[in-house]
């Protein structure tokens, strides 16, 4: 997918248009300042897909203070070469339409056909969700989000499925799938995915503590009745008071007092107000007037003006008259000197030509020779990782299986100890030749047996003795014990080797010899990065390049010696055009100041007329008789009411309006209060006479008893859920290692590009992805941590990483891609910076980037086109 034209207008900063017209195939790098607009063109990106055209919640898009715009997005893109053209208007005229090649599509089934396209979901209602952005939402990072991927490609997991399922083929069993989730619900039912207990299990747990501890508070509560008494006696007193004496209304009076002056101080106001705003009409009025009289007094004065105006407009039109001729000349001359310059620049470009295919033939003849002896080189680099292709497939073992066995090994010994630890030990010393029988063994002389079940000892001549080992789990963890090391054997097997040691022996080898391979497969890159067929079209290009530069020469006629180089013939071409250009409009200026001054002089010449026959009528006469009479009247209403409203002023000074207004909020406030606390004392108190009520009925002795009761039935129904989260907790282990061996499959596309990212990045390093396709593990120089333990700007790295190879498991599943940076890697120092630069190059090969940045300096070096977002502000019609 290629976004080639973006139009934003009326949308959040954008009042006027904005366009960026002829976006790049790679990477477009737009930048500008802080608040310039970067995040708002990337927000009219997402909302033209994302946002439902009828969404009332697309007044956050309308420009600050503005109500009434209609905010508006133009987008034209291509996919698979077919040209789509997207206009979104939201607000004032709703509208979604939507045009591919010659098909039209409008508003709902415009939208529809977007989100089947770049993979996402159309909201329902309201504004549109992270959860239904879907491959948009993991492609396109926001401003200060570049670290955060989890969310993202859980959005967009479905369709990662469904592009990784059409290149791997379904390898899933549902049915399997359908046990394992069965399990999970189970125990999930029981224990949270860290394994605590939840639920039912979890209430089970807080029930016993609660019992626990409940039958050990009886106490307690004996000690609370008896201060309930003594704090209901305390607040009765009180209370008894307060209902007499009723404070509040005393405090509600005097406030209503308080409001009544208040009412007198506004009335005197708002008689203030009136009087002031026919004041302020008043001296407007007067201003109007004197204005009006200066005007009059000064328009004899104008007359003159307009007399000597139009004297030197007459003569600057005459002195232009005179160089017309003059310029016409000069014109005529340059263009003669271009044509000239056109014929002799015709005649360099021929030489030019036949030199330029002589160099062509040269560089040809060279670039075949080079890559002869790359042929050589793959050749000897081929044998070699077959090589060592051979010694990783004789090594070949199972990675995960070799994890478990480990695990299984370290279990097992813990098991060991701990049985060695519980069991009852037996031991004996006897006389020589005596002899005593346990079970199949004969015990003589001196020794220790551990006893991990029941035995019988024979004691000749006097009978047995029955020997119970003691301990409550000897039985579970002898059990135990013999499972793990049934498990151990079974692993074992499925590595086909007898220890542990040996394994892992053979794990190493296997790490050396993908090692090698992968130095192998990046010389190879390096040498012959498209590959040997690609290199052999190469040879035969060059050979073939060198054959047509030689057959071209053979036609062509020696070129003339005394000509003017290519560049000296462009030169003095361009410099006749740019003096025909010049003179052109010289004369094209000189006309059209000419017709300028002809018409100033024609205004000036009106001007003076009309002026003239204003200054001697007798209407105006008239008019400045009246204007001294109104001038007088208003400014006699004036002084009045200066008088009134000075007066009024001081009564209203005296009776201070906010000493008043903080007297009714006191005195309110006050008598709320009051009256509060009478209430909620009165609240207490029936309070405490229920719980003194049903406290004295109270038998604390059974309750006790009862107590202690479901504390003991409790425990037995914890045991319960014990035993069954054990037992679930295993059956899911078992399912699910099943499960990823399977999902390992799945993951080996997305995996293939991870790691060509991260061998640019991270080198010696590995990244792996989990069963939901989320980056997970992280290994680098022998140690592996989780992804989210990496610092803030590692994590925005390999988020963004991440991202690009998202994009190429889409491509390759044929899903269109495009990709959206505001504002990343803004955490990163300058040495990982130019990695990333790297990485960001090569994506851009396969996918479009929309890069924006506050820091063009940092970037200027990735080969891009640069949109400077102040220029192109400064530059659009006002």
């Amino acid at each position: 997918m290629k976004l080639t034209d973006i139009r934003i207008e009326q949308f959040r900063q954008f009042r006027q248009a904005l366009a960026l017209e002829g976006l790049e195939d790679g990477i477009n790098l737009i930048s500008g300042p802080n608040e310039i607009g970067k995040s708002t063109v990337a927000q009219a990106i997402r909302a033209a897909f994302f946002e439902r055209y009828v969404t009332s919640t697309a007044s956050v898009y309308q420009p600050w203070g503005d109500s009434a715009a209609a905010p508006s997005v133009d987008l034209t893109f291509e996919v698979d070469g077919e040209r789509w053209q997207l206009a979104k208007r939201f607000l004032k005229r709703k509208r979604c339409d939507l045009s591919i090649g010659t098909t039209t599509l409008s508003n709902d089934e415009a939208e529809a056909r977007l989100a089947n396209l770049m993979g996402f979901n159309v909201a329902a209602a309201g504004a549109s969700k992270e959860k239904d952005w879907g491959i948009p939402g993991l492609l396109w990072i926001e401003q200060g989000s570049g670290q955060a991927i989890d969310g993202s490609v859980a959005n967009a997991q479905s369709h990662l499925e469904a592009a990784l399922e059409s290149l791997v083929g379904d390898i899933a069993s549902a049915g399997g799938d359908d046990i394992i989730h069965a399990v999970a619900s189970q125990r999930g039912e029981l224990l949270t995915p860290g394994g605590k207990p939840r639920n039912d299990y979890l209430k089970t747990i807080q029930q016993v503590e609660d019992l626990a501890q409940k039958a050990e508070g009886f106490a307690p509560r004996v000690a609370r009745y008896q201060e309930s008494v003594d704090r209901l006696g305390e607040l009765q007193q009180v209370h008894q008071i307060t209902q007499r004496d009723r404070p509040w209304e005393n405090l509600r009076e005097k406030a209503d007092a308080a409001r009544t002056q208040l009412a007198e101080i506004g009335r005197l106001q708002q008689e203030q107000n009136s009087d002031e705003q026919a004041l302020a009409t008043h001296r407007t009025l007067l201003t109007q007037l004197a204005t009006r009289q200066a005007e009059a007094e000064q328009l004899s004065e104008q007359l003159q003006q307009r007399e000597r105006d139009r004297g030197i407009v007459q003569t600057e039109l005459t002195a232009l008259e005179e160089k017309t001729e003059g310029l016409e000349r000069t014109l005529q001359q340059a263009r003669e000197a271009y044509q000239s310059a056109r014929g002799v620049l015709q005649q360099a470009r021929k030489a030019e030509l036949h030199q330029s295919l002589q160099q062509a033939r040269a560089e040809a003849n060279e670039q075949a020779s080079k890559l002869r002896k790359v042929q050589q080189d793959v050749e000897k680099l081929r044998e070699q990782e077959a090589a060592a292709r051979e010694s990783s497939q004789n090594n070949r073992i199972d990675e995960a299986i070799l994890d478990d066995l480990s695990t299984a090994c370290s279990e097992h010994d813990q098991l060991r100890i701990r049985l060695e630890t519980v069991a009852t030990r037996l031991k004996f010393q006897l006389v020589d030749g005596v002899t005593l029988r346990l079970h199949e063994d004969i015990l003589s002389g001196e020794g220790e047996v551990l006893l991990t079940e029941a035995a019988v000892l024979d004691v000749p001549g006097l009978g047995r003795l029955d020997i119970e080992p003691g301990g409550n789990d000897l039985g579970t963890l002898q059990r135990e014990y013999q499972q793990q090391q049934d498990s151990i054997d079974a692993l074992l097997s499925s590595l086909n080797v007898p220890s542990l040691a040996i394994a892992q022996e053979r794990a190493e080898n296997q790490r050396k010899a993908q090692a090698e391979l992968t130095r192998i497969k990046e010389l190879l890159h390096v040498t012959a990065p498209d590959g040997i067929e690609a290199l052999a079209t190469e040879l035969d290009t060059a050979l073939r390049q060198a054959a047509e530069a030689a057959e071209r020469l053979e036609g062509m006629e020696a070129p003339n010696t005394d000509l003017p180089s290519l560049d000296t013939a462009q030169s003095m071409l361009d410099s006749t055009e740019i003096l025909q250009s010049e003179a052109e409009q010289v004369l094209q200026s000189h006309q059209h100041q000419l017709a300028i001054v002809r018409d100033r002089l024609e205004s000036a010449e009106k001007e003076w007329q009309r002026l003239h026959e204003q200054l001697h009528s007798e209407k105006r006469h008239e008019e400045l008789r009246q204007l001294a009479a109104e001038l007088t009247e208003t400014q006699t209403a004036a002084s009045t009411l200066e008088t009134a409203i000075a007066e009024r002023q001081l009564r209203i000074n005296d009776a201070n309006p906010t000493l008043v207004k903080q007297d009714i909020e006191r005195l309110s406030a006050s008598a709320t209060s009051q009256e509060n606390m009478h209430r909620e004392r009165e609240r207490e108190i029936h309070g405490l006479q229920v719980y003194l009520q049903s406290a004295e009925a109270l038998e604390l002795a059974d309750q006790q008893v009862e107590c202690e009761t479901e504390l003991a039935y409790a425990q037995r129904r914890l045991a319960d859920f014990e035993r069954r989260a054990q037992a679930l907790k295993l059956l899911y282990t078992l399912l699910q290692e099943g499960r990823q061996k399977l999902t390992r499959r799945l993951q080996a596309p997305l995996q293939k590009h991870l790691d060509h990212y991260l061998a640019m990045l991270f080198p010696n390093s590995s990244l792996q992805v989990d069963e939901a396709l989320k980056p997970d593990l992280f290994q680098r120089d022998g140690e592996t941590g989780k992804l989210s333990e990496l610092s803030f700007g590692a994590r925005e790295q390999m988020g963004l990483i991440s991202r690009l190879a998202y994009a190429d498991l889409l491509q390759e599943a044929g899903r269109p891609t495009l990709i959206m940076l505001d504002d990343s890697l803004v955490h990163s120092d300058a040495k990982r910076r130019d990695t990333i630069k790297r990485a960001l190059y090569d994506a851009a090969q396969r996918h479009q980037i929309l890069f924006f940045t506050c820091h063009p300096e940092n970037w200027d070096d990735l080969g891009a086109k640069t949109w400077d977002l102040a220029a192109l502000k400064a530059d659009r019609p006002a």
